[in-house]
């Protein structure tokens, strides 16, 4: 069935026309999991719950996740001894996953401090001590010239308050 396009509304933004790339305000409506707050409060609980029962909380982009950005790596043949950026780290599973892999030159950032104390936390009981994890808005320089490989599995709108 053929709808006339006179009767279709379009309320914001692209609705159809890939020559079309204006965006609107409504197109992408602020989430509770854009603000840094949300992520404070949720790392916090994780940092508990792993200070006392050592479970290292939710891997937020699931396994499946992981293991397709590995799969990636395996194919774009990323060498084991290249220095990968991990942003957005969270708790650090994807490094301890990483350094599993056999990636050794390793680093994670993330926004929020309790993100980097947890991830700190589980690396150290992994016995990957030699992976720093940095907190973002202090990080200015990477190790070395540069970075070999970022990885980034998910960027949330976020806003930023100073």
């Amino acid at each position: 069935m053929e709808v006339p396009t006179d009767s279709v509304e379009q309320k914001s933004g692209n609705a159809s026309d890939p020559g079309d790339d204006r965006c609107s305000d409504n197109d992408f409506g602020p989430s509770i999991l854009g603000t840094k707050e949300y992520w404070e409060e949720a790392y916090q609980r994780e940092l508990e719950t792993f200070t006392d029962i050592g479970d290292v909380g939710e891997i937020w982009f699931g396994e499946e996740s992981m293991s397709r950005v590995l799969r990636w790596m395996d194919k774009a043949k990323i060498p084991e001894d290249a220095s990968v950026l991990d942003i957005g780290t969270g708790n650090g599973a994807f490094l301890v996953e990483l350094a599993k892999h056999g990636y050794s030159n390793l680093t994670g950032i993330d926004y929020s401090p309790a993100s980097v104390e947890l991830s700190r936390n589980v690396l150290k009981a992994e016995d990957l001590t030699d992976v720093p994890v940095k907190l973002f808005m202090q990080t200015r320089r990477i190790a070395g010239a540069g970075v070999h490989c970022v990885v980034q599995r998910f960027l949330h709108r976020a806003e930023l308050k100073s």
